[in-house]
């Protein structure tokens, strides 16, 4: 069967930017035509590289969407919080594309903002991190008129430490045209040799256990990078009779109503 990597990598090196943002992430996402997998770590990390001691709630629930976040997350200078403008496009209601292009819409100009407050106030950090890496990543996925969908952006900044940054944005989608056979992978972490490790030893990665293949590369990256990555696993199973949560840390489950 012929497969596609819909979103093969992001690396995200997260011993970064000493300018109040917040990152480091692992997250696995595998599509196949009858499931959709998703699982992420729960550590944050600050700009100068320690941990932030919150645990974090990386995939997200909004009504029938679920969303994921990695990369520069947030940064308090400039105000960006990416997971809560994702939060705004999808209150707004819509189908999961309405959604993503209202997300897209939204995250431009805040992330060039702070990528740009960056490359202005610390010119030797934005030439590492951002121009060798994507400034932000985004996975929307959900089920939808009897189908289960899988969408990938990446937000690349455009720019040099002495020119101002633009974002330009690819965006992938399973089903559609960058989907064939119907079998996705998206793989991010910040340790670059565990997951090309992990790809060559699962090269058939859709006839396996999804939910043990997704927490046994956020494994992978916890056990490679854990100053960047860190427990409890979240993970979310996704089919055509709807959501079913694999592993989900209390601080991340919904309110009790009296």
């Amino acid at each position: 069967m012929k497969t596609y990597l819909l979103f093969v990598l992001v690396l995200w090196a997260s011993r970064t930017v000493a300018q109040g943002i917040l990152h480091g992430t692992a997250v696995a996402a595998i599509r196949t035509p009858s499931e959709i997998v998703v699982a992420a770590d729960s550590k944050e990390v600050n700009g100068d590289g320690s941990a932030n001691t919150n645990l974090v709630c990386k995939i997200r629930q909004i009504g029938d969407m679920f969303f994921t976040v990695n990369a520069m997350n947030s940064q308090s200078a400039t105000g960006f919080d990416a997971f809560q403008i994702i939060e705004g496009a999808a209150r707004a209601k819509g189908t999961l594309d309405q959604i993503l292009t209202r997300s897209i819409d939204a995250l431009r100009t805040p992330l060039e903002n702070a990528v740009n407050y960056v490359r202005t106030n610390n010119p030797s950090e934005f030439e590492k991190n951002f121009t060798k890496h994507d400034a932000l990543g985004v996975m929307i996925f959900g089920v939808e008129n009897g189908d289960i969908v899988l969408c990938s952006v990446t937000f690349a900044a455009n720019g040099s430490p002495e020119k101002p940054v633009s974002i330009s944005i690819v965006r992938y989608c399973c089903p559609g045209p960058d989907c064939h056979g119907g079998n996705a992978l998206s793989l991010v972490g910040p340790n670059e040799t565990a997951t090309f490790e992990f790809q060559k030893a699962n090269p058939e990665y859709w006839k396996a256990d999804l939910v043990a293949l997704s927490r046994s590369f956020v494994e992978s990256q916890i056990k490679a990078d854990p100053a960047d990555c860190g427990p409890p696993i979240d993970i979310v199973r996704l089919t055509k009779n709807g959501p079913e949560w694999i592993a989900r840390k209390k601080e991340c489950l919904p309110p009790v109503n009296p």
